[in-house]
Parts: C-alpha cells; sequence; structure tokens
C-alpha cells in the first residue's frame, strides 16, 4: 500500500500539470523552490525525439525554466510537449550553429510575460508570479551563449586590442539585465569562460561575494572578462558555492591528445572544465539552497545540465540596527 506521504507527492505532481499557477501555489508548502538551468543542447532542429527526452530530463531533475543554447533552429517556434513550452528563438544572419531557446515547466506557462532576444547570444525571458497576498513578483532570466576563447582571440584588432565582438556580447548582455530593482534577476547559460577557484587573497579581497570556493580549474582570458562583468553588477556565480564531488562541479567534457603522445594520434583522453554558470544577485544568494550539475540525461551532449535551486519563501531579509546606548537616569536623588 502507497504511504499518505508517497500518495501526496503523486497527487501534487498530476495537479501540476493540470492546474493554473494559482491553484498550485496554494497546494505548495510555503517553502516552494524556483529550479533555473542551463544546457548546451548541441541540436535539437527537427529531432522529435530529442526534444521528448529534453522534456523527460526537465521532470526527472524538477526544472521550473531551461535556458537552452545551441538548438540550431534557424527559425522562431513555440511548441508544447508534455505541458511543457518550448520556445525556440529566430537567428538573425540565417546562421545555424547557435540558437537560443528556453523550456518552461506547466505550472510556468500561464506566467509567461515575454520574450526577446537581442542577439544570436543574448534572450531573455520575463516571468509574473502571483504571491499569496496577492501581489505580483517579477523574474527575469536572461540566457547567454557566450564566445569561445579561440573566437575571442581571432577578433582582437590589431590596432585597439580590443575585440568588438566581446564588447558588442557585454553591451547585449548590460542591457539584458538593465531591468528595475524590484525585478528578481538570473542570469543562465554556456558562458564559454573559467571562472576558477577562489583565491585565498581573493577572498580576503571580498571577491567571495561574487564566486564560490569550488569553483573547477583555472581562471582564463575569458573568465576574468567575466568576472569583471560579475563584479560590476552585484552578481554571485551560484554553482562555485557548494562542495560536490567533481562530475558534479564540472559543465563541459571534451578529448585531447595526451601529453608525451604525437599530434594527431588517436589516443585521446577525456577531460572536464567548467565553462556553463547560473548567475543571480549577491544580495539573492540567501535563497541559494543548492546548484550543480548532473550526469546520467537522456539528451547526449558534450554539455551536462546546470541546476540553481532557490527557496522563494527566503526573499525578505531582516537586518538588525545597532542598538544605541541610552542615556539613564537616577530617579531615586530627584526631590
Amino acid at each position: 500500500m502507497t504511504p499518505p506521504a508517497s500518495r501526496m507527492a503523486v497527487v501534487t505532481d498530476v495537479l501540476a500539470r493540470s492546474l493554473p499557477l494559482l491553484t498550485l501555489l496554494l497546494l505548495m508548502p510555503m517553502s516552494s523552490t524556483l529550479n533555473i538551468s542551463s544546457w548546451n543542447l548541441n541540436g535539437i532542429k527537427g529531432n522529435i525525439l530529442r526534444r521528448e527526452h529534453l522534456v523527460s530530463d526537465a521532470i526527472r531533475y524538477h526544472l521550473d525554466v531551461v535556458c537552452l543554447q545551441e538548438t540550431k533552429c534557424r527559425d522562431f517556434e513555440e511548441t508544447i510537449i508534455d505541458c511543457h513550452k518550448l520556445v525556440t528563438l529566430a537567428q538573425s544572419d540565417n546562421r545555424y550553429h547557435y540558437g537560443l531557446g528556453f523550456l518552461i515547466c506547466p505550472a510556468l506557462v500561464p506566467s509567461i510575460v515575454a520574450w526577446r532576444s537581442l542577439s544570436n547570444r543574448v534572450a531573455f525571458i520575463d516571468i509574473r508570479l502571483i504571491e499569496r497576498n496577492g501581489s505580483h513578483r517579477m523574474i527575469r532570466i536572461v540566457n547567454v551563449y557566450g564566445p569561445t576563447k579561440k573566437i575571442v582571440d581571432d577578433d582582437i584588432s590589431r590596432v585597439t586590442g580590443n575585440s568588438p565582438l566581446l564588447q558588442s556580447y557585454f553591451n547585449d548582455l548590460k542591457t539584458a539585465i538593465n531591468i528595475p530593482a524590484r525585478y528578481d534577476l538570473f542570469v543562465a547559460g554556456d558562458f564559454n569562460a573559467r571562472l576558477g577557484r577562489c583565491s585565498r587573497r581573493e577572498y580576503d579581497a571580498g571577491l567571495n561575494n561574487h564566486i564560490g570556493q569550488f569553483g573547477n580549474g583555472l581562471r582564463n582570458r575569458n573568465g576574468e572578462f567575466l568576472l569583471d562583468f560579475i563584479v560590476d553588477n552585484g552578481l554571485f556565480a551560484c554553482n562555485t558555492a557548494f562542495q560536490h564531488r567533481a562530475k558534479y562541479i564540472t559543465t563541459w567534457k571534451a578529448r585531447c591528445v595526451p601529453k608525451g603522445r604525437p599530434k594527431g594520434s588517436k589516443d585521446t583522453v577525456n577531460y572536464f572544465k567548467q565553462i556553463d554558470y547560473i548567475l543571480c544577485r549577491t544580495n539573492f544568494k540567501v535563497c541559494l539552497t543548492d546548484s550543480r550539475s548532473f550526469c546520467g540525461d537522456f539528451v547526449k551532449s558534450d554539455h551536462k545540465p546546470v541546476v540553481a535551486r532557490f527557496k522563494l519563501g527566503c526573499n525578505y531579509i531582516v537586518h538588525k540596527r545597532p542598538r544605541s546606548d541610552k542615556i539613564r537616569f537616577d530617579v531615586n536623588r530627584l526631590n
């Protein structure tokens, strides 16, 4: 016989597919969470089975919003798969390699306000949540696909020493995060940058407010650009803040020829790096409960899905004010 707790979980899962958001929020516990993910799919164009596997993975990992990179879909498309909304955004200049998109869970589909593509590398989606007291909570999730180090190196001008592509990319990114302070902001994507570990010297300098101590590898030049952007805009890299096994920290897999072997040798080995991140505002870190990558997914790609889980009930922080010294009088001495 199914225990009562399990029966309640099954009922809630079924209702999540059919009821509108307001009704669902009334059924959910007070400590409801928002699970945001980033995933470079390496192509889903025209592959119905691959899209169905994507939805299966979203259900398996309890994902609310998935930011998709490298969909390789040229045209705009909006479809419903197993009650999930899949949005693939059009690419400019009829390109094929890029492509951004979003996958939204059934509970959040009625709350979508708008989505917009600023370029082939930056897009965002706005969501309006209805809280239990009737007020609205606005959320912006920015989807990012950063240029690789090789592309940036090839684009650097010999005259100025700057990369026009990189400047345009960060300008679009700054435009996407230029929102009112009442919005909750999240930035997720394949940044093609390595932030690395936060050193002791950086920790003492206060950089731990922006990156955690459990990053992977060494920081590269793209990572320096990304770190400057994070610090300048008061953001925090969520998936560097938790101590997990190495396979749950790295996000990208590739193959290389080991040292000592001739170039072009077929005897290669796997190596893993952390180049996908989910960012939030520094004052929202208190709501962050976990962030990690996952293995063993149905959709096969050289990137792993990266997930950050936030507890929405923690968005209000009470700051204690310093107590002032009170002047006390001895009333017994009064006549």
